[in-house]
């Protein structure tokens, strides 16, 4: 899984994913802040092609990028939500059709800011130079609806949106 926190979301149209196995990114969607300060947020998947040491590059160059690996998911999306807002904390929520579901939750921030996760999702990975990118996850154990929170731990936040793919198991 690859979350993409860029500016400009007409860069969205020019985006690609790639890495050093070949694997074939599929775009998982996106969400965009379109006032002060415009940016997206966007959600990549793929199966990796290879295994070992791999390099994902991102085009044109977002703000930042956060990568995460998973076993045992399918490389289909069972149901996808963003949501973009200039207030904090900020939700999202997805009505799962299968289950279990891995809930992939990332969170994007166009100041250098850290999160607070709520909801039942864990924060893996966070960075905060210049822009700020958070990416975790969440079990949906049942058919149902999830919803994932995040606040920022910080003020000056501009932009901010979160977004929920829940991919089905294999």
């Amino acid at each position: 899984m690859v979350a993409i926190n860029g500016a400009n979301p007409s860069g969205l149209s020019g985006l690609t994913v790639t890495d050093t196995f070949g694997t074939t990114f599929i775009d998982a969607g996106h969400g965009i802040y379109s006032g002060f300060n415009a940016s997206f947020g966007s959600i990549w998947y793929g199966l990796a092609a290879g295994s070992g040491t791999d390099t994902v590059s991102v085009t044109p160059n977002p703000y930042c990028i956060a990568v995460n690996e998973f076993a045992f998911v399918s490389s289909t999306v069972d149901v996808s939500a963003f949501t973009a807002s200039s207030g904090s904390p900020i939700s999202a929520s997805v009505t799962t059709t299968a289950f279990p579901d891995l809930l992939y939750v990332a969170a994007f921030d166009s100041n250098s800011n850290t999160f607070t996760a709520s909801g039942g999702w864990t924060i893996a990975t966070q960075s905060s130079v210049g822009t700020s990118i958070a990416t975790g996850s969440d079990i949906g154990n049942t058919a149902t609806t999830y919803t994932e929170s995040v606040a920022l731990t910080s003020t000056g936040g501009v932009t901010q949106l979160i977004a929920i793919v829940a991919m089905k198991s294999p």
